[in-house]
């Protein structure tokens, strides 16, 4: 199967599983699910370094209502952290659309190419 086809049939099935429909079948919710809005920021961001980074710029971007999420967020003593962003991030990992690579002592998170063909697969969508 090639890349390109596996990538859509791989978003097609994330949406599937999330109640959402492709523009070509049909109506959408009105918004996407939580980890498909976390990879477009990620997407935004390009690489971003360290999980805790890229909790507290969803904190920042959840609170300030730029982008409609609906993750609830403990703080502790490093910022900002919610268990169900990080349950997001591990799902995003295991579909192979983010990479969370170690670099010495710090952590980068960035799109794979699948996952750059997910995004760009659901810029078409409606929102």
């Amino acid at each position: 199967m090639s890349t390109y086809l596996s990538t859509k049939l791989t978003s097609h099935t994330f949406l599937r599983n999330y109640g959402c429909k492709s523009s070509s079948g049909g109506s959408l919710r009105r918004t996407l699910p939580e980890p498909l809005k976390v990879l477009k920021i990620i997407a935004n961001y390009g690489e971003i370094n360290g999980v805790l980074t890229l909790h507290k710029i969803i904190y920042m971007l959840q609170s300030k209502n730029a982008v409609n999420l609906n993750y609830k967020f403990l703080k502790y003593s490093f910022g900002p952290y919610s268990k169900d962003l990080e349950e997001d991030l591990m799902m995003l990992k295991q579909l192979g659309l983010i990479v969370i690579e170690e670099k010495g002592n710090e952590v980068s998170i960035k799109l794979t190419k699948k996952g750059a063909e997910v995004v760009k697969n659901i810029s078409t969508l409606k929102q």
